[in-house]
């Protein structure tokens, strides 16, 4: 396996897995390459998905790297779970692009154009650009296309993933980094980001409701966010990251098929093994 597609998330997030992996099917019916999520106890119920249960949650840092333990894949394409796709994927483009990653060495190619590349054109690809060494933002979280040794390197235990794009794009400088020079060009387009600070962006919900999505809003409000939801809204995940920790529960979240019912959400009675003893 040369390159796998990897889905940055956690149970906090479980509410974005069937809006996501709805589009994903939706606009991406071919890809040619292993889907894993990321959980800590939860499990997305799709034959197509491959659930990365980590265990209680560190920081993003610490649960990419014991993914990426898990995932035997020289590179990744990367994703998180509220950016919903919004146009069919070009995936043989894709796929050409993954491969001129590949034959540049390149550490990282960007398939969301913001920031722009400062060269628009690398080894005459009229698509790629490369990105100057003193370029801010050089390490986005954005969809891209990663060499997972790079990735490594880059990676710091303990790192937030806003850390990871301030210090890591300065522990980059000596790494080639690509991007898709325009929107318009790049072989998939999405919504970026679907779940901002921690509530639901309105025109992400809109668009879920548009495609007969329902939404469990009980986790998570609709932007703009009042003090008192997100007081609220933080006090039940820490409740249930502590409850966790002392008897961890599977949640399973069921696929959300066109014109059908609303994912099911719940916690699993059976006790979940930790992910040590795994």
């Amino acid at each position: 396996m040369d390159v796998a597609v990897v889905v940055s998330s956690c149970d906090q997030y479980r509410d974005a897995w069937a809006p996501f992996f709805y589009f994903f099917r939706k606009y991406w019916p071919d890809c040619p390459w292993p889907v894993y999520l990321i959980t800590n106890y939860g499990v997305y119920r799709d034959r197509s998905v491959t659930c990365l249960a980590l265990g209680r949650d560190r920081s993003w840092a610490d649960n990419l790297l014991l993914a990426l333990d898990r995932v035997a894949a020289p590179h990744i394409v990367y994703f998180q779970e509220d950016y919903f796709f919004t146009r069919p994927v070009q995936t043989d483009a894709l796929a050409q692009d993954v491969d001129f990653c590949r034959r540049s060495n390149a550490a990282y190619l960007g398939l969301f154009a913001r920031p722009a590349p400062e060269e628009n054109s690398f080894r005459n690809n009229p698509r790629i650009g490369r990105l100057a060494p003193e370029a801010r933002l050089r390490v986005s979280l954005q969809a891209a296309v990663w060499d997972v040794n790079k990735l490594r390197s880059l990676t710091r235990p303990g790192e937030s993933a806003w850390a990871m794009e301030r210090y890591g794009s300065d522990r980059s400088r000596q790494l080639l980094f690509l991007r898709m020079n325009s929107f318009e060009t790049a072989p998939l387009d999405y919504f970026h980001t679907a779940i901002v600070r921690g509530a639901w962006d309105p025109l992400a919900v809109q668009m879920c409701r548009s495609a007969d999505i329902p939404l469990d809003l009980s986790l998570r409000p609709i932007r703009p966010e009042s003090w008192l939801q997100k007081r609220r809204r933080k006090l039940r995940f820490k409740i249930e990251r502590a409850r966790q920790r002392v008897w961890p529960r599977r949640f399973e979240i069921h696929a959300f098929p066109n014109g059908d019912s609303a994912p099911r959400i719940g916690l699993g009675e059976a006790r979940q093994p930790h992910a040590s003893a795994r």
